[in-house]
């Protein structure tokens, strides 16, 4: 399994700042960003 910050190397700009308003538009805080695309994500 590939770590966290090689899968999100995979991912361009605009996906990543699209995960990030939806975590934020969700309630969650910007500190807890990588937690939670860790755990969505399974990686």
């Amino acid at each position: 399994m590939k770590s966290f910050n090689e899968w999100l190397h995979h991912n361009d700009c605009e996906h990543y700042e699209a995960l990030r308003e939806e975590i934020f538009e969700g309630g969650g805080e910007p500190g807890g960003f990588l937690d939670w695309a860790e755990a969505k994500y399974e990686v």
